[in-house]
């Protein structure tokens, strides 16, 4: 079995290596890159749970999602392609999911083998009209795969996003956009649902960005992030009081006083 285990990995190695090497059609950039997609199970306050998408970026076992599919994290979960399930023992980069923030996560898992990683593209060089391909688990049907056509590149919020006709649900969060080169070069994130077909992906280059500043050690573990997140809602919570709120919430106990 562990031999069987060692020769799917080394082939699934060998299948991902030919990915960026020359165009493909659709269904063989999925084929080639599906064994790289992960679901990842958020476990939160009396273990509510969330799914979300994922994907490998390293073969140690680095995986890329989104910071919103891990956000309030008590535990998080990580299932492969084979069905085997690891958790994430730390955090080796994150941003906030807040408007202005490049919403990303970057996660270490202990896998016992080499893991089949995705290369990761350039955006910049897609072509509006050219075909893109998405997987995720859209409301837990997992490993999904869609396609799509490039539509442009946005700024919104100070952050680049990759619009694409290629369907993204709820559960498609933090899969990979892949290019016809079986490259990574976005994120996948959200819809816009004031039209059709007006799907979002986050630029690749964050995560490229993240990995030379800051490496692919381990900096924080999942509690860490949950304390960090915490704290940053106790401020902005704190900051949206102004004056005249607290003259309002101070009415109560006034009017008590009154009536007594």
């Amino acid at each position: 079995m562990k031999l069987l285990v060692v020769l799917l990995s080394a082939a699934s190695l060998l299948v991902i290596q030919s990915c960026g090497t020359q165009k493909m059609e659709v269904e063989d950039v999925v084929a080639l890159t599906d064994t790289s997609v992960v679901v990842i199970h958020r476990y939160g306050t009396n273990n509510q749970s969330m799914l979300g998408a994922g994907f490998i970026i390293e073969s140690s076992g680095l995986i890329a999602t989104n910071y919103h599919v891990i956000k309030d994290a008590e535990r998080i979960d990580v299932t492969l392609s084979n069905g085997q399930t690891y958790p994430v023992i730390g955090i080796v980069d994150f941003n906030y999911s807040d408007p202005g923030y490049p919403d990303f996560a970057i996660l270490k898992i202990d896998a016992p083998t080499d893991l089949p990683a995705l290369p990761l593209g350039d955006d910049k060089k897609l072509r509006p009209g050219e075909s893109v391909v998405t997987i995720g688990n859209p409301i837990a049907y997992t490993h999904t795969p869609s396609d799509g056509i490039f539509a442009q590149l946005h700024r919104m919020d100070s952050i680049n996003y990759v619009q694409i006709t290629a369907p993204i649900s709820p559960g498609n969060s933090g899969g990979p956009l892949l290019n016809r080169y079986g490259e990574v070069v976005g994120i996948n994130m959200f819809h816009d649902r004031r039209g059709q077909n007006l799907n979002f992906a986050m630029s690749v280059q964050y995560l490229k960005d993240a990995l030379t500043n800051h490496g692919h050690t381990v900096r924080f573990t999942v509690n860490d992030v949950l304390a960090m997140q915490k704290k940053r809602d106790n401020e902005l919570f704190t900051a949206l009081f102004t004056p005249a709120e607290t003259v309002l919430h101070a009415l109560p106990a006034r009017l008590e006083n009154v009536s007594a």
